[in-house]
Formats: structure tokens, sequence, C-alpha cells
């Protein structure tokens, strides 16, 4: 359970920074900054090409949902998205995977904790 939480942590920051930030780029300086920390402390062998595919994956859902379905973003400077969203984007998929394999790799122990 704690390896879920410690996971989650940086998450939960950068969705507060959506709460309390309104400007585009401090909100992609802050994302920057948490995913760096987050792969400094502790990365594993290809999630940074992970990170870079949910980052592209994250542009092409965007774009999408920007030029199909008439979304708008009030601060979007790139191709009509914020900097920040491809970012958390890529990140989501690195989180995703690092709390699947927590879950999945647990022993009976935690499971009956649940």
């Amino acid at each position: 359970m704690k390896k879920l939480i410690r996971e989650l942590i940086p998450v939960l920051v950068m969705v507060a920074l959506l709460v309390f930030f309104r400007s585009e780029v401090a909100i992609t300086i802050f994302a920057v900054i948490i995913i760096a920390i987050t792969f400094r402390m502790k990365h594993e062998k290809r999630e940074l090409t992970l990170f870079l595919f949910g980052c592209a994956m994250g542009i092409i859902f965007e774009l999408i949902g920007n030029y199909l379905l008439n979304q708008k973003w009030g601060e979007a400077s790139f191709f009509t998205i914020p900097v920040w969203l491809p970012l958390t984007w890529g990140y989501g998929f690195v989180i995703i995977r690092r709390i699947g394999n927590i879950i999945v790799n647990t022993d009976k122990k935690f499971e009956n904790q649940i």
C-alpha cells in the first residue's frame, strides 16, 4: 500500500497545480520539475521510451478531441493544446504501468488487506 501511495503523490501534486495555477507556463515548468524529480529518484529500463510514447499519444488524442469533438483549451500554445498536457499524458502512461505492476506483483498478504 505504501508503494501505491508513493507513486500517487506526484500525480496528486500535478492535479493540485491545475487548481492553484492558471498560467500554462507555470504549470508546464512545475510538471517538468515533478517528472524530472520522479525519474531521477526511480526509473526502470525503457520508462523514458514509454513516457515519450505517452506524450506522442497524448498529442494525437488531444488533437482528435480539438478538431473532431470541438474541444477547446483556454491557454493553448502547442497546436491548440497546452504544452503541459502531453507531458502529463506521458507521465500518466508511466504511472499506470508502475501502479499496475505493484497491484499485479503484490503478495497474498497484501491481497487479504484489500
